[in-house]
């Protein structure tokens, strides 16, 4: 009896149990079908970076109506070749609302639909460079890497860089310039450096200090001289390019391995450094080789698009003469201590065309200054020699001197001064700078 009053009650409560689990499962699918949207998707669907689970048909629309619409008016795609850039025209890439909608898939994430017609391509090449239009450019990788950056309709600004997209981009290294500079005196140091460093690379949109370069490569036993040698050969080799010149230094007088306008003096001492930035997006290289006593540096790398030129205006500066005096010598005597030499002064310039010939720009790239030497001459401290009197003079006093006239009595020793300073006068210029020190 008992053990019937027990099954009893486990009947009841195992009923219970599965009434309630039923009604939860039941009522939750009862409450889907009767209350849910129709036509929506479940969680997890998306289209581009938006989710449109649970979302009607017409909410679906106006999401990717508006994703395409934001993408139109906030995305730049810049197209770049050499030195040139180009931003193409929005519509080059077409979206397919209807398709984009039609294709969706729910439960996964998914993108736009989207078209560029090759065409319409090729013209937005030629815009940016006339010679895009003979080279054989991989068009359909080009036209798979736009549509990549729209698929998902993700605003932004995407570069493009139409070289990459040529057949001989990997082997298209040409030599761009050239400079040849006199090592004599420091062969043997400059041509360990250009063994050890037969060619340096310079990276994209990347800067290169020399000092700096030294110092991570531990080059220690180079002087000031081979250092100014190589930095001045470096600086004439880049002229000709569109680098971007940050930090140069000159010496207070042109050196005899350097061009007037060409050098690049480098001491550590002195905080002396030779900067340059590397403003493209592609690499370049310099190499460098040692011919008897002359050092080679090769600028290589793709060639410029755009051809510069340069341009010098020359300055002179004539010496100014310093006098010296020496009473060792006679009266009227003088000599030349050092003839002087002119100074110079040099401004370079760099004039820009396109790939058509067209002049672009003038850029100024330095001013530089090297004062005159001024002439040193030596003249005689002595003055002139007295005039002999006739013995007949009826101007003679009795004594012998030479007689005044009345009012212009003077003390003897002022007379003498006023003389010196007369044939001082008399002798040189105004502007002239007398140095009255006797050596």
């Amino acid at each position: 009896m008992r053990n019937s009053k027990l099954f009893i009650i486990f009947l009841t409560m195992l009923v219970l149990t599965i009434y309630m689990y039923s009604f939860s499962q039941l009522g939750a699918h009862a409450y889907e079908h009767f209350f849910k949207e129709p036509n929506t998707f479940p969680k997890g669907t998306t289209i581009g970076m938006n989710s449109i689970a649970q979302k009607t048909p017409q909410q679906i629309k106006e999401i990717v109506k508006e994703s395409i619409s934001n993408w139109t008016h906030s995305t730049v795609i810049e197209f770049h070749f050499k030195e040139k850039k180009y931003e193409a025209k929005k519509s080059l890439i077409r979206f397919d609302e209807e398709a984009t909608i039609a294709a969706i898939k729910p439960g996964e994430k998914n993108k736009f639909i989207v078209s560029i017609d090759e065409e319409d391509l090729r013209n937005e090449l030629g815009n940016l460079s006339g010679k895009l239009l003979d080279e054989n450019l991989d068009i359909d990788k080009l036209v798979e890497d736009l549509k990549a950056v729209s698929l998902l309709a993700e605003a932004g600004t995407y570069s493009f860089f139409v070289e990459n997209y040529l057949p001989n981009h990997a082997s298209g290294e040409s030599v761009l310039s050239k400079a040849t500079i006199d090592i004599k005196g420091y062969e043997q140091e400059i041509h360990r450096f250009a063994s050890k460093f037969s060619r340096i690379e310079i990276k994209p949109k990347s800067h290169f200090s020399f000092l700096s370069f030294l110092e991570k490569n531990k080059v220690n036993k180079l002087t000031d001289e081979a250092q100014s040698r190589i930095a001045s050969g470096i600086y004439e080799v880049i002229l000709p390019t569109n680098f971007l010149m940050i930090e140069r230094h000159i010496s207070p007088e042109l050196p005899d391995y350097a061009k007037l306008g060409f050098e690049a003096n480098i001491s550590k001492d002195l905080n002396r450094d030779f900067v340059f930035a590397n403003i493209n997006e592609r690499p370049f290289a310099f190499e460098f080789s040692v011919e008897k006593s002359s050092l080679v540096i090769l600028l290589k790398g793709s060639p410029f698009l755009y051809r510069y030129n340069l341009k010098k205006e020359e300055s002179t500066f004539p010496p100014k003469t310093i006098v010296h005096f020496d009473p060792k010598l006679n009266y009227g005597e003088f000599k030349v201590a050092f003839a002087g030499e002119d100074g110079k002064m040099i401004k370079i310039m760099r004039d820009v065309f396109d790939e058509y010939g067209n002049f672009l720009k003038r850029e100024n790239i330095s001013e530089d200054f090297y004062p005159p030497k001024h002439k040193m001459e030596v003249h005689s401290l002595k003055l002139p020699p007295e005039e002999t009197e006739s013995p007949d003079d009826p101007n003679k006093n009795p004594t012998g001197d030479k007689e005044l006239p009345e009012g212009d009595l003077q003390d003897p020793s002022s007379d003498d001064q006023t003389e010196i300073e007369e044939e001082n006068n008399e002798s040189f210029p105004s502007d002239t700078p007398i140095d009255h020190n006797v050596e």
